[in-house]
């Protein structure tokens, strides 16, 4: 295997490891009840995400820019009142993630150890312990931290997309009528249903489908802009059809499906596969994130890098100590809100570093409104 390839898959790695985290559980819950218009839903995000990032890494790999993450970047093209404003939605951003995923460790934990080892361990035991092993990985170099994302990511990916895929062609084979009929329950509230609870969707879909902390990480494997821009593309087609598959699973074998998704699946081996699956997944994405929040106070604030760590993790355990537990809400208002404006401030960095050059055509420039007008419309609908 060449450089760029191992440098290919790297790169993948490190988009899934940021990118298919705590999201793909909460999208069951989110599409039950209009699920076939949820794919498209699906699709539809996944292709503005590839415009934003697309975008995003146009401007990081330009000469000059140096290493910053997007309040940075903001700064150095809009000033330091916008520099503060990008920098406060995204630590925004980056803390509600990081509640998301303490929380659903702990969960995800205690199932797997209730199911292999047929004991009842502390969700909140099992949260304060990953983030201590988080906090040791964060601490690492760049070099170990990709390796342990590509190992990582690799697993949760094969888990995940094994089940779901194997478990729908069971389903199919033993008994179609069993999916066709749950199927068409789920899609009896139709165009109604999918309307009254659009703003959900969008942002658990958002939510789930963010990888924009990852670009900046990227940068660390290669300058090549070919291969950032393919990888993240890639990324993102792995990521929509995974979640498509997983929801579809979930959906068609659920009783009743849970905020989680797992919690209605019964406690089969597989589920214990699931949340393994899931473990690692949520833990990949812990690291990305809590790397991207921590460089935001160390590169953009010029905080130092041992408290830049200390904010990093102490605030997400201290509210799940408190007794924060609102899973759902907290992944579609924080998708839905504060995911849509860090894409308003991508475009918008984006638009004003590009005007008056040759790249800045037609094509881009309309791509450009068209996506912030539907990141407006669904920043309205998310509350």
């Amino acid at each position: 295997m060449n450089t760029s390839h191992k440098k290919f898959i790297a790169l993948i790695a490190s988009f899934l490891g940021v990118t298919v985290g705590v999201g793909i559980f909460a999208l069951p819950f989110a599409y039950s009840g209009s699920f076939p218009l949820g794919v498209l839903f699906l699709v539809g995000v996944g292709l503005l995400n590839s415009i934003m990032y697309t975008f995003y890494a146009d401007i990081l790999l330009e000469k000059g820019i140096g290493r910053h993450q997007l309040p940075g970047i903001t700064g150095k093209i809009w000033g330091t009142r916008a520099k503060h404003l990008a920098g406060i939605c995204l630590i925004i951003s980056r803390y509600g993630s990081l509640i998301m995923y303490t929380l659903i460790l702990g969960t995800f934990g205690s199932l797997i150890v209730r199911n292999l080892a047929d004991v009842e361990a502390p969700a909140v035991l099992i949260s304060c312990i990953m983030v201590v092993l988080v906090s040791l990985a964060l601490a690492q170099q760049a070099r170990i931290r990709n390796r342990v994302n590509i190992t990582l990511s690799s697993v949760k990916i094969a888990i995940l997309g094994a089940i779901s895929t194997g478990a729908i062609l069971l389903m199919l084979r033993n008994n179609p009528g069993q999916v066709t009929e749950t199927l068409s329950i789920s899609a009896q509230p139709g165009v109604p249903h999918f309307l009254e609870h659009l703003g959900r969707m969008w942002g658990v879909t958002v939510g789930a489908l963010g990888g924009s902390a990852a670009i900046p990480a990227m940068k660390e494997i290669t300058d090549s802009r070919k291969l950032i821009l393919v990888s993240t593309w890639t990324g993102i087609a792995i990521a929509v059809l995974l979640y498509a598959l997983f929801s579809f699973f979930v959906i068609t074998t659920s009783g009743t499906v849970s905020q989680d998704a797992l919690s209605g699946l019964g406690s089969s081996w597989w589920v214990t596969f699931l949340a393994i699956a899931g473990f690692i997944g949520i833990s990949t994405a812990f690291i990305g994130i809590g790397h991207s929040l921590m460089e935001i106070f160390s590169l953009d604030y010029r905080i130092p890098r041992s408290l830049s760590l200390a904010l990093t993790t102490a605030p997400p355990l201290v509210l799940v100590l408190a007794g924060f537990s609102d899973f759902a809400t907290t992944a579609a208002v924080i998708g839905g809100t504060i995911g849509a404006s860090e894409g308003i401030a991508i475009l918008a960095n984006h638009w004003k570093f590009r005007a008056g050059t040759a790249r800045h055509t037609v094509l881009v420039r309309l791509a450009t409104v068209v996506s912030v007008l539907i990141l407006l419309i669904g920043f309205a609908i998310s509350w």
